[in-house]
């Protein structure tokens, strides 16, 4: 239960990012001015992606914290780490962006270093 748990927590804080990644693309950079005014805040609130995006995180949240009131701290938490492959990955095969063979490697050592942070405690 703890696993799956995590797993939807950790997919749906990498869709969160793609999909706030689509929504500030479409509605542009974020500038002081825009901030001040409040046209930024309106423009995101118009965003279905980045509504989604920020309701996306906040289930992630969620899943998260139920699975946090399941497991050990020191166990659970560097598992949200594997966000970060995951975020590359959709970044690569939805959003064009580059993914090199460095990203690739990173991607690799994370995992095993996450298989030793587990090793033995994973029942």
């Amino acid at each position: 239960m703890i696993g799956l748990l995590l797993t939807l927590a950790i997919g749906f804080y990498g869709i969160c990012q793609v999909l706030l990644k689509l929504g500030l693309t479409k509605i542009g950079p974020i500038s002081w001015d825009r901030m001040i005014s409040g046209a930024l805040f309106l423009d995101a609130l118009g965003s279905p992606a980045i509504m989604l995006g920020f309701l996306a995180g906040a289930i992630g949240t969620t899943l998260y914290l139920w699975t946090l009131s399941k497991a050990p701290l020191t166990l659970v938490f560097p598992f949200v780490s594997l966000v970060f492959p995951l975020v590359m990955v959709l970044g690569w095969v939805l959003l064009g962006e580059p993914l090199t063979w460095r990203s690739a490697a990173g991607m690799v050592l994370l995992v095993a270093g996450l298989y030793f942070i587990a090793s033995g405690r994973i029942a």
